[in-house]
C-alpha cells in the first residue's frame, strides 16, 4: 500500500516539477494557456513558483499533508477558470483527488486519521485507474453503434467554423470595455479640471475642430454632385456638416486615445489567435524577424484583394522594421476563371526568386489574366518565359496551392482577402486605420512583455 502511495506521489510530484519548472521559465505554450484562461502574462512565473512551492511541501513527509492541502487549493483555483471558461474541468478534479488517494496510501497519519481498514490495497489501486478513467468517460458527448463520440473530435470539426464567432465576441467584449474605461476616464479628468463631462467635451473635442477648408469643399461637391441637393448653398450647407462631422470623430477618437494612455489603461482580453504554420518556403516581404507577422490569403483575380495591395504597401513603408507579410494563396475557382493558374505561376516565379515581380503584376493585370499573357509579361520582369510556362503547364506548384487552401479552410477563411495579424483575424475592414490599430496594439503587447521580462531578469 506504501509503495503504491508513494509511486503515484511521484508521478503527481514529476508532473508539478515539470509544470512549474516550464511556467518559471515562461515556455510559450504556457504563456499562452494562462494568458487564453484571462490572466495577465506576468503572472505566469508567479503561478510557476506557487506550484513549485506546493510540490515541494507535498514531497518533503514532514510537511506533506500541508502540500496536499495547498494543491487541493492550487488545483480548485483551476477547475474555477476551466467552469469559467466553458471547458471541461475533469482533469484537476482528477489530480486533486490522486493527490488525496496518494496521500492516504503513503501517510499512516493520515490513515490513523481515517481508519479503512477493510480497504485492501488492490482495491485502493482499483480506485485509482476508475479515477483516471472518469476523463475519457466525461470526454464523449454521444455513443454511436457502441462506439463514443468525443468532444475533442467534435472540437476538431467545428474549430474553423467558430473561430470567426470566438472573434466576433472578442470585438464586442472589447469594444465594451474600451467604451467603459473611455467613460471612467473623461469623469476622472473632468473632475480633475473641476468641470462637468460636457465641459469637457466642448473644449477638447468640439473648440478644437477647424472648420474644413474651401479645396476640401469644392472636392466633395463634385464627388457627392449626383446626390446633393440642387440647391448650391443647400449643397454646400450638407458638404460642411459632413465634413466637420468627420473631424469631429476623428479628434474625438484622438482624445480618447489620449484619456486612455494618461490612464495608463491596459487591455487584459486576450484575442483569439489562428494558429498558421508559416514554411520557409512561403513568400515574404519585410524583415523575418518582425515582431508582427502580416499573413494574407489572397485571390490575384479579386477585386477587393486588388485594392487592398496599396494599403499593404503603406502598412509596410510606416511600419518597416517591425511588420513582415506572408502571402498565402487563396484562388476562388468557382468565381475567378484563371485565380488558380496564376497561383501556380507565383510561385513558378518564387522558384526563380521573381514572386513578388509577378505577384505585383498579377494585381495589376488581374482583370485580363490568361497562360499567354503571364508567360508573355515574363521577360519584363526578368523571368525566363520557358521555365515559367513549362512549369504553369506541368502543375510543379499545385499540392502548394492545395496546402495553403486547405490551411486557410482550417482556421475559417472562406473568402478573400483575409488577413491575419499575429493570428488575430482582422475582422473590421480592410482599411489602414483598421490595419494600424491592430498592429499598435500587437506591438504594446511586445513590448510589455519585453519590459516585464526585463524586470524579472534586474529582479
Amino acid at each position: 500500500m506504501v509503495w503504491t502511495g508513494r509511486i503515484i506521489s511521484g508521478l503527481i510530484i514529476l508532473f508539478m516539477l515539470f509544470d512549474s519548472g516550464a511556467k518559471i521559465a515562461r515556455f510559450a505554450p504556457y504563456v499562452e494557456g494562462t494568458v487564453k484562461a484571462g490572466f495577465a502574462d506576468s503572472l505566469v512565473v508567479p503561478l510557476g513558483i506557487l506550484g513549485l512551492f506546493c510540490t515541494i511541501l507535498y514531497a518533503i513527509p514532514q510537511t506533506s499533508i500541508f502540500g496536499a492541502i495547498l494543491m487541493t487549493a492550487y488545483y480548485g483555483g483551476a477547475t474555477a477558470t476551466h467552469v469559467r471558461l466553458g471547458q471541461p474541468f475533469y482533469f484537476p478534479v482528477v489530480f486533486g483527488i490522486l493527490v488525496w488517494i496518494a496521500m492516504y496510501l503513503r501517510e499512516p497519519r493520515l490513515r490513523e486519521l481515517v481508519p479503512l481498514r477493510r480497504i485492501k490495497t488492490t482495491t485502493m489501486v482499483a480506485a485509482v485507474f476508475i479515477v483516471v478513467a472518469l476523463p475519457l468517460r466525461a470526454d464523449t458527448v454521444a455513443v454511436v453503434d457502441g462506439k463514443a463520440i468525443t468532444a475533442a473530435e467534435i472540437e476538431k470539426r467545428v474549430a474553423a467554423s467558430l473561430f470567426p464567432l470566438h472573434q466576433q465576441e472578442y470585438d464586442i467584449r472589447s469594444k465594451a470595455v474600451k467604451e467603459v474605461a473611455i467613460e471612467r476616464a473623461m469623469t476622472s479628468e473632468a473632475a480633475r479640471r473641476g468641470i462637468t463631462v460636457d465641459e469637457l467635451i466642448k473644449r477638447e473635442v468640439d473648440a478644437k475642430v477647424v472648420q474644413p477648408d474651401e479645396e476640401q469643399i469644392k472636392m466633395m461637391l463634385r464627388v457627392l454632385a449626383s446626390r446633393l441637393a440642387k440647391d448650391p448653398d443647400e449643397a454646400r450647407k450638407v458638404v460642411i456638416e459632413s465634413l466637420r462631422g468627420q473631424k469631429m470623430q476623428e479628434r474625438a477618437s484622438q482624445f480618447h486615445s489620449e484619456l486612455l494612455a494618461h490612464a495608463n489603461f491596459e487591455m487584459r482580453m486576450t484575442p483569439p489567435r489562428a494558429k498558421i504554420a508559416i514554411a520557409a518556403s512561403d513568400p515574404m516581404r519585410g524583415d523575418s524577424t518582425a515582431r508582427i507577422t502580416v499573413v494574407e490569403f489572397s485571390d490575384f483575380q479579386c477585386p477587393y484583394c486588388i485594392r487592398s495591395q496599396n494599403t499593404l504597401r503603406e502598412v509596410q513603408k510606416q511600419y518597416a522594421k517591425d511588420v513582415r507579410l506572408v502571402f498565402k494563396q487563396f484562388p476562388l475557382q468557382d468565381l475567378h476563371e484563371h485565380a488558380r493558374m496564376a497561383a501556380e505561376a507565383s510561385l513558378c516565379a518564387r522558384d526563380q526568386g521573381k514572386f513578388w515581380q509577378l505577384h505585383d503584376w498579377l494585381f495589376e493585370n488581374g482583370a485580363k489574366l490568361s497562360r499567354d499573357a503571364v508567360v508573355a509579361a515574363a521577360p519584363s520582369l526578368s523571368i525566363d518565359g520557358a521555365s515559367l510556362g513549362k512549369c504553369m503547364d506541368d502543375h510543379l506548384h499545385a499540392a502548394d496551392v492545395d496546402r495553403d487552401v486547405a490551411l486557410g479552410e482550417d482556421i475559417g477563411v472562406n473568402g478573400t482577402p483575409f488577413f491575419f495579424i499575429n493570428g488575430r483575424l482582422l475582422t473590421s475592414g480592410n482599411s489602414l486605420a483598421n490595419f494600424r490599430e491592430v498592429i499598435d496594439d500587437e506591438l504594446r503587447i511586445a513590448e510589455g512583455s519585453a519590459s516585464r521580462r526585463g524586470n524579472g531578469a534586474n529582479r
